[in-house]
């Protein structure tokens, strides 16, 4: 992994992209945050949580069935690639499955 002032750049825009998608979710304004979060998900898969909020906004709008599906796209993509597993702030709540936590 790279170093200096490139990865700080980078690491301050998608904290960026962060906080207004968070901030979108919570007001209900899924479609303004949907858009930025495919993208999120498909160019930064190693930034797992702009699945988690893919994933908690499906469970908002669908049920159970679509988070599983956003969480099996991304783990296969991690696994493709990186050869990572995602870690628990990306996996989809389900019922039964305790809440995930946020830091």
């Amino acid at each position: 992994m790279g170093s200096g002032p490139g990865l700080f750049r980078q690491e301050r825009f998608l904290t960026g992209m962060e906080a207004p998608a968070e901030v979108e979710l919570q007001l209900g304004r899924h479609r303004h945050a949907v858009p930025l979060l495919h993208y999120a998900v498909h160019e930064y898969p190693p930034r797992e949580r702009f699945a988690g909020y893919l994933c908690s906004r499906s469970t908002a709008r669908a049920g159970t069935a679509k988070p599983l599906v956003v969480y099996a796209q991304h783990r296969a993509r991690l696994v493709a690639e990186p050869g990572s597993e995602p870690g628990p702030l990306c996996a989809p709540s389900t019922p039964g499955s305790s809440p995930r936590t946020r830091s």
